[in-house]
């Protein structure tokens, strides 16, 4: 067994899904409504629109690859 074995833990698989879905949230926030009009120039509101956007949905996909990695070591 090693050392380094990754825990089932429901509560840190939740929490991984939510904080891929805030920052996809925080990515609609910065492109397509003027919440942070007056605080960001428009360049950089969609520079970070997109960087959030792609961090997120490689969270999501992070996570749920992981989901399913543990659905299939459960089975066995």
């Amino acid at each position: 067994m090693s050392r380094l074995e990754p825990q089932h833990n429901p509560t840190m698989y939740i929490f991984e899904c939510a904080m891929a879905v805030v920052y996809v949230i925080l990515a609609y926030l910065l492109l397509f409504t003027d919440t942070f009009d007056r605080g960001l120039p428009k360049g950089i509101r969609i520079g970070l629109g997109c960087i959030f956007t792609a961090y997120g949905v490689f969270r999501i996909y992070r996570a749920l690859k992981k989901g399913m990695k543990r659905k299939e070591d459960d089975s066995n």
